[in-house]
This record gives C-alpha cells, sequence and structure tokens, in this order.
C-alpha cells in the first residue's frame, strides 16, 4: 500500500510526517503606528509576530491592524491569535495574491509585509512597482536538519510537501526516487519541483482535505 507522507517543518496527527527543518524566529520591534494593513503569506509569519509581540508590549497592536492573508491554515492561526482579517487569497501563489491585493487595496494605504528571509514571489516588489507603499520585515528563516538513510521514505511514496524549501531540504538528504510522486501545497511549492519527476499540485491548500483528496483519488 503507498504512503502519503507530509513533508516540512512538524508533525501531524493525521497522517505521517516527515520534519526536514526547522522555523526560527527572528527577533525584531517595530513601530506599528505607521501602517495601516498587514500582508501574511504564511501562518509562520503570525506566530513570529506574536513572539515578538508578547516581547515588546507596544507591538500588541497588530491585531487591530487589517490582515490580508493567503490561505485558511494562516487565516484560521491569525483569528485564534484574535488578529483582525480582512481578507483571504483564493490563490495560494504570491504572484497572484499580489495582483489581488492591487484590485483591493488603495495605493495610498501603508502596508507592513511579515515575510520569509527567502522567498520567491517578490510580492513586495510587485506592489512598489504598482506605486503602492509597502515596507517588508523579515519574520522568520528556516534551517535544514540533517536526516538519517533509515528515514528516507519508501519507494512509491506519496511526498505532499509544505513549502518550496521542504522540497529542497529533503533532497540535501536523500537522493530522488523515481517512484515518488510529489505533491505540491500551493504553486510555489509545485513550481519548485525539478523536471522529469511525477510531480502535481494539490487543488486543496489546506494539507488534512489534501490528503483525504488524495487517499479518495488514489485508492490509498
Amino acid at each position: 500500500m503507498r504512503e502519503i507522507i507530509v513533508v516540512g517543518y512538524q508533525n501531524y496527527d493525521f497522517a505521517k510526517s516527515l520534519v526536514v527543518g526547522e522555523i526560527i524566529y527572528e527577533d525584531f520591534c517595530l513601530d506599528l503606528r505607521g501602517f495601516e494593513a498587514l500582508i501574511f503569506t504564511s501562518k509562520n509569519a503570525i506566530l513570529s509576530l506574536e513572539e515578538n509581540a508578547k516581547k515588546h508590549s507596544q507591538m500588541q497592536e497588530w491585531k487591530q491592524k487589517p490582515s490580508y492573508v493567503i490561505g485558511r491554515g494562516s487565516a484560521k492561526v491569525l483569528q485564534n491569535l484574535g488578529g483582525n482579517l480582512a481578507y483571504i487569497s483564493p490563490n495560494s501563489h504570491g504572484k497572484e495574491f499580489a495582483t489581488l491585493l492591487q484590485h483591493t487595496l488603495s495605493p495610498q494605504t501603508s502596508l507592513l509585509y511579515l515575510r520569509a528571509k527567502n522567498i520567491i514571489s517578490n510580492l513586495d516588489e510587485t506592489l512598489k512597482n504598482a506605486g503602492f507603499s509597502i515596507h517588508s520585515q523579515i519574520a522568520y528563516h528556516s534551517s535544514p536538519l540533517s536526516l538519517k538513510n533509515s528515514q528516507k521514505p519508501p519507494k512509491n511514496s506519496i511526498l505532499l510537501f509544505t513549502s518550496p524549501s521542504a522540497y529542497a531540504y529533503f533532497l540535501q538528504n536523500f537522493q530522488w526516487d523515481s517512484s515518488y510522486l510529489a505533491v505540491g501545497i500551493g504553486k510555489s511549492t509545485f513550481e519548485s519541483f525539478e523536471s522529469g519527476i511525477k510531480k502535481e499540485i494539490s487543488p486543496i491548500q489546506e494539507i488534512e482535505k489534501s490528503i483525504k483528496l488524495l487517499q479518495s483519488r488514489l485508492g490509498v
């Protein structure tokens, strides 16, 4: 029987998981009074902001700022922390999110984009080029783990990657097996896959729902 394995940064109680890296929150303190809205493309940026707000009480006002996010998972984290959810992007790709924001926000709105150290979409540059006032703050970065060869997934595994970096860190540890099927959560992850491998993009960006869809469709 084929196994579905989530490859990313945490273990999940509803699926077999392979943790290939760790998320490290950056230390920062910002004066949020000059920003009218917040942009998040990852739940890790939200969690990092909250951790820093615990250390710098003046940053707790982030919860009153309208927040524009990618993905229902990020939206759920934001709401659980008491944030002000203004918009959830129906699309999981940063470049297309930037286009949607151009039609949703006024260029006069002062924006704060909380982001990873390394990004693919250049959302901030896209909005700047469109005339928006946007400040970027690196909120977190990722670091690979060194795994044992015994942790390599068995042949015919279905590997559900949660981010482009998770795929990169997997390849730092293991040689790709031609029997694997790579599934990307989101367009950026899918586009990071090498050519010539068996791959597809999940139509659902929520991990648990994506797994259920794969189980139903592939009979695993």
